[in-house]
C-alpha cells in the first residue's frame, strides 16, 4: 500500500507541481521553524552544562527581607561566610571565595607582556586555588594543583595568552598589572564556552587580594557585600540543609540579611526568582507553536482540498472493487509519507540555515548540537499527527462518497453561506499571522526603545576612563586645561558612572522606625559629576564649592525620597555606613545601570578635588566633536598621567553592551524571524489555498463574464470572501497581541501604538491581495466558452 501511496503521490507531483510543491514547502518550514526554537530553548537550558559537577555547583546569594527593597537579591556577599561560617560544613566538599578584579563592572585592568602592547581586559576575578575543583577547568599549560598557590601569580585563558604573547607559550613568564606590579604566569586554560554565567579572562590568587588593594581584615568583614561564593556539595547532600544552617548566619550584623544557595541550573534563567526569562521564552515557545499550527493548517486547507478534487479517482476505484479500508489507507499513507518528507526537509535546512541565523543574531543564539534526540522525537511525532489530521477528511468523507455521483464531478463545491471548516482554518490563519506579526513588532520597538530611550542623562556625548594610578595631588589643573578647549563641555571623576552598577548599603532615615532599613545604591561624585551628565536637580541644590560643609551633606534620586515617604526631603537626615548625611538636593531619576530593571534608591556623596587610587574620569564634548574631543582629552590625560594606562570609550558602549540590551536584542530578532515566516506560511498556504479556489469557481467565472460581469465585480466577488475572513481574524489577532505585549516583563516599557496592530494586519491584507489576486487574474483570462464546454 506504501508503495502505491508513493507512486500516486509521485503522479500527482507530476501533474500539479505548483500546487504540490505549494503543500510541501509550506510545511517544511513549518517544521524548520519549530526546531530552530527548539534550538533556541535548547541553547538557553544548555548555559553551564560545560561545567563537570555542574549538578553540584551552588553560588551563595542574599536575600534582602527589606520590605521597601526594589531588589531583594544579591549575588554580592561577605568573605566571611565563606571563612567561618561555611567551612566545616559536611555536606560541602569545596568553598571558593571569589572577587571581581575589575571592581564591579568597570572597563577592565591593563595588562601586558613589556609595558608597551596593553590590552584593556575585563572580568578578571581573585579566586581560591579550590576553584580549580568547583568548576571544570582544561589547561593547555601548567596545571591546577600550583596555579593559585603563590601570591602575585596569575592564569590567564588561551585566548587572552594568545593577544598577550603573540600565541607563544605563557608559562614561566610574567604580565604587567597596570604597569606597576609584575605577576607570573603560572597556568593557560582554555576558555569557557560562550554560555556560561562565570567566564573569567584572567585569574589572581584570593592571596594577592590585600598586598594589591591594600584591604586588611576582608575575611572577617561581614558588612561588605562584594565578593562572590561558589560551593561544591558532596554527592547526594542537601542544599536545603545547607540553607538552614547557614539561615541567620548574618544575625548580628543584619538581621533582616539571609544567605541562601542557589544553584548553577538558575544562574543564567533565574538567578533572583524573577520569571522574566521564562515569560520571554514562553512567548517564544508560543510563538513557534503557532508557526507550527499555521503551517499545520495550511497542509490540512491544501491537502483536503486537493482531495476533493479527486472524486472520480475515487469513483473508478470503488467501481473497479476497491475497499473504504483501502482507500482510507492508501489517504492515510500519501499524508503521512508528504509530512515525513517535509520532516526531513525541515531537518535538512535546520542544518544549514542555523549558523546563518547565529551570524545574524550576532553570536551562538541557536545551538547546533543535534544530538538531543527528544526534539527530533517530537518532530516526527508532530509531522505524523499533521499527516494523519491531514488524512482524516479524505479518508472518511471522500472515501465514502457515492461512486456514481463521484464519477459525475471533478470537485465538491462549498457553500456559499455559512460556518465551513475550511473558513474556520483560514480565518486562524489570518490570525495568527497577524498575532505573530504584531508580536514582532513589540519585541522590536520595545528593544528599540529601551536602547533609544532618555535616559534622564547624557547618554551620547560623554566620554570615560577608569585609572588606577599612583598619582597624588588635586584635579584641578587637569580639569582648567581641558575646559580651555572649546569641545569640552564639563569634566569631573566619581567611583561610579550610570551603566557602572555601584555597591550599597542599608540606610535608617529621619522619620522611619528606628530598626527599618532599607538597601540604597552608594556613589561618591565629585563637584561637576551632575552637570557633566546633565543630570537635573528638581528640588533644592547641587554640591558646591562654595559650600565647605558639603562634605557632610548628600543628594538622592526621586526613588530614594518616595521610599522614605518624605514630604519635604531638603535637610532631612539619615544614617548609612556610620555616618549621618543631611539632603541638600533631589536628582530626577534617571537610568543608573539597566534598561530593564526598576530603578532603585540612590545616594550621593561629596569627594574631594584629588586624585584617587582608583577614579573613573567623565568628560562630555560638544555633539559633533567627538573625534576632535577624543583627541584631546587623551592627549590632555596622556600628559597628566604618564605612567598610566586608560583608554577612554563612549558611554554609549556600556549602554550596548549592558546583558538586558543584549538579551533583548536576541529575542527581538528570533521573533522578527519568526514573524517573517509567518508571513512566507500564510503566503504559501493562501497561494495554494486559493489556486484551489478559483478553480472551484471557473464555472461560475464562465457564466458571470457570459452575463456581462466586469473584471472588477468579478474580482470583488472572489476576494471578498477572504477580506471578510481577515476582518474577523482581527477580533481575535489584536486582543492576543495586547495581552502579550502586556505580558512582557521589565519595569521600563515602550507606550504601544495602534499603528502597531494596522500596519501588521495590513501587510498580511497585501500579501493575502497580492495572493488572491494573482490567481483570480489568472482565471478572468480564460475564454468562458472554454470553461462552460469543459464543465
Amino acid at each position: 500500500m506504501f508503495t502505491h501511496s508513493f507512486n500516486i503521490l509521485a503522479r500527482r507531483f507530476r501533474k500539479d507541481p505548483v500546487f504540490s510543491l505549494a503543500t510541501l514547502l509550506g510545511l517544511t518550514l513549518g517544521f524548520a521553524s519549530f526546531i530552530l526554537l527548539g534550538q533556541f530553548i535548547n541553547a538557553m537550558l544548555s548555559y553551564d552544562r560545560c561545567q563537570e559537577h555542574y549538578d553540584r555547583i551552588y553560588r551563595v546569594q542574599f536575600f534582602m527581607n527589606q520590605q521597601d527593597n526594589r531588589v531583594q537579591h544579591s549575588a554580592s556577599v561577605t568573605a566571611a561566610l565563606s571563612r567561618h561560617d561555611l567551612v566545616g560544613l559536611p555536606e560541602i566538599e569545596e568553598i571558593a571565595l571569589i572577587h571581581d578584579v575589575g571592581d564591579n563592572n568597570k572597563n577592565g585592568i591593563f595588562l601586558s607582556a613589556d609595558k608597551e602592547r596593553e590590552f584593556l581586559t575585563r572580568w578578571g576575578f581573585y579566586a581560591d586555588p579550590s576553584v580549580f575543583s568547583i568548576f571544570t577547568f582544561h589547561f593547555t599549560e601548567g596545571g591546577p594543583e600550583k596555579a593559585l598557590s603563590e601570591p602575585f601569580t596569575i592564569v590567564l585563558s588561551q585566548s587572552l595568552a594568545n593577544k598577550i604573547f603573540n600565541g607563544k607559550p605563557a608559562l614561566g613568564k610574567q604580565i604587567y598589572f597596570e604597569n606597576k606590579l609584575v605577576c607570573t604566569v603560572t597556568g593557560v586554560y582554555k576558555d569557557f564556552p560562550d554560555k556560561s554565567t562565570w567566564e573569567p579572562a584572567y585569574l589572581l590568587p584570593m592571596e594577592s587580594f590585600t598586598a594589591i588593594t591594600g584591604w586588611k581584615g576582608y575575611e572577617d568583614n561581614y558588612r561588605a557585600y562584594s565578593f562572590m561564593t561558589y560551593v561544591l556539595l558532596k554527592k547526594n547532600a542537601d542544599p536545603a540543609q545547607v540553607d538552614a544552617k547557614i539561615h541567620y548566619a548574618m544575625k548580628d550584623y543584619n538581621e533582616m540579611h539571609f544567605p541562601y544557595l542557589r544553584p548553577m541550573s538558575q544562574l543564567y534563567l533565574n538567578p533572583y526568582f524573577q520569571p522574566d526569562f521564562y515569560i520571554a521564552i514562553g512567548l517564544l515557545i508560543f510563538n513557534g507553536l503557532l508557526i507550527l499550527i499555521l503551517s499545520s493548517i495550511n497542509y490540512v486547507n491544501l491537502q483536503t482540498a486537493n482531495a476533493s478534487t479527486r472524486f472520480r479517482e475515487i469513483g473508478i476505484k470503488k467501481t473497479i472493487g476497491f475497499t473504504r479500508r483501502q482507500l482510507w489507507y492508501q489517504f492515510m499513507a500519501e499524508n503521512l509519507i508528504l509530512a515525513m518528507i517535509s520532516c526531513i526537509m525541515a531537518i535538512l535546512l535546520v542544518r544549514y540555515v542555523s549558523p546563518l541565523v547565529n551570524r545574524l543574531m550576532g553570536g551562538e543564539t541557536l545551538s547546533t548540537d543535534y544530538n538531543y534526540s527528544l526534539l527530533m522525537v517530537v518532530v516526527v511525532i508532530t509531522a505524523l499527527i499533521t499527516g494523519i489530521l491531514s488524512g482524516i477528511y479524505p479518508a472518511y468523507a471522500i472515501s465514502s462518497f457515492n461512486p456514481v455521483k463521484a464519477l459525475k464531478q471533478k470537485l465538491i463545491e462549498e457553500k456559499q453561506n455559512g460556518l465551513s471548516l475550511r473558513k474556520v482554518l483560514v480565518t486562524a490563519q489570518f490570525s495568527i499571522a497577524i498575532f505573530l506579526l504584531v508580536v514582532g513588532f513589540v519585541f522590536y520597538r520595545q528593544t528599540h526603545y529601551m536602547v533609544n530611550r532618555n535616559m534622564g542623562f547624557d547618554s551620547e556625548h560623554v566620554l570615560f576612563a577608569n585609572i588606577v594610578t599612583d598619582k597624588k595631588g588635586p584635579t584641578s589643573t587637569l580639569r582648567q586645561n581641558l575646559m580651555s578647549h572649546a569641545e569640552i563641555v564639563d569634566v569631573c571623576h566619581s567611583d561610579y558612572i550610570p551603566f557602572v552598577l555601584p555597591g550599597g548599603a542599608d540606610v535608617n532615615w529621619e522619620g522611619g522606625f528606628p530598626d527599618e532599613k532599607t538597601f540604597i545604591r552608594y556613589s561618591q561624585i565629585g563637584y561637576d559629576f551632575v552637570s557633566t551628565f546633565d543630570l537635573k536637580i528638581v528640588e533644592g541644590r547641587n554640591f558646591s564649592r562654595d559650600y565647605p560643609g558639603d562634605f557632610d551633606k548628600c543628594l538622592l534620586n526621586e526613588t530614594a525620597i518616595q521610599t522614605f515617604g518624605w514630604k519635604d526631603p531638603i535637610g532631612m537626615k539619615l544614617d548609612i555606613r556610620g555616618r549621618s548625611f543631611t539632603v541638600i538636593g533631589i536628582i530626577k531619576d534617571y537610568i543608573v545601570f539597566s534598561v530593564h530593571n526598576p530603578l532603585e534608591p540612590h545616594f550621593y556623596r561629596l569627594i574631594p578635588d584629588t586624585i584617587s587610587s582608583n577614579t573613573i574620569f567623565s568628560v562630555r564634548f560638544k555633539p559633533g566633536t567627538e573625534r576632535k574631543a577624543k583627541e584631546i582629552v587623551e592627549r590632555e590625560f596622556q600628559s597628566f598621567f604618564p605612567d598610566d594606562a586608560f583608554e577612554f570609550k563612549n558611554i554609549q558602549s556600556r549602554i550596548q553592551n549592558e546583558n538586558a540590551v543584549t538579551e533583548w536584542r536576541h529575542l527581538m530578532k528570533i521573533n522578527l524571524l519568526f514573524a517573517v515566516l509567518s508571513i512566507f506560511v500564510s503566503s504559501i498556504g493562501l497561494f495554494g489555498l486559493i489556486l484551489f479556489y478559483t478553480r472551484t469557481k471557473l464555472k461560475e467565472v464562465g457564466i458571470r463574464k457570459v452575463l456581462g460581469f466586469t473584471g472588477g465585480q468579478l474580482y470583488y466577488t472572489l476576494a471578498s470572501t477572504f477580506v471578510k475572513l481577515l476582518v474577523i481574524s482581527v477580533v481575535f489577532a489584536w486582543p492576543a497581541a495586547f495581552y502579550a505585549y502586556k505580558s512582557l516583563p521589565g519595569a521600563n516599557k515602550y507606550p504601544i501604538q495602534i499603528w502597531e496592530f494596522l500596519i501588521a494586519t495590513g501587510i498580511i491584507l497585501l500579501v493575502a491581495l497580492t495572493t488572491i489576486s494573482y490567481q483570480i487574474i489568472r482565471a478572468l483570462r480564460v475564454n468562458p466558452a472554454e470553461i462552460i464546454k469543459d464543465e
